[in-house]
């Protein structure tokens, strides 16, 4: 996993092995785009204003339990509108630090609002 749509997709394989139906993940979840990770905060882009109000009211406590489980690190989740995608400009996390918090999920918090280097690179 090296990227912000490869979280996107364990996430999503959290949210079945919890029991969340495939029925319902594909209900939802099918329009959900992952778009960045910044600030401790995991955006997601729902051009369905709909299945945006569902997921933020059904769902939010399943996304942040999954993130949790995955980083050991409570994360905020926003589910933005594609107008607002436009408009927000979220930074995003390189893949090479996507890949770094998969990989080491004890990485601080403030590695998550700065890019993170290989080892051994200045």
């Amino acid at each position: 996993m090296n990227s912000v749509a490869d979280v996107w997709q364990v996430v999503l394989e959290r949210l079945r092995a919890g029991g969340l139906a495939e029925t319902a993940i594909s209900t939802w979840f099918d329009e959900v785009e992952a778009v960045a990770i910044r600030d401790m905060t995991f955006y997601l882009c729902c051009p369905n204003d709909f299945k945006r109000g569902t997921i933020e009211s059904l769902f939010l406590p399943n996304l942040k339990a999954a993130l949790k489980e995955i980083f050991s690190a409570d994360f905020d989740v926003k589910l933005l509108s594609a107008a607002e995608r436009e408009s927000r400009h979220c930074c995003k996390v390189s893949d090479e630090a996507a890949f770094c918090l998969i990989q080491r999920p004890y990485i601080s918090k403030t590695l998550l609002t700065r890019r993170i280097s290989p080892r051994g690179s200045p």
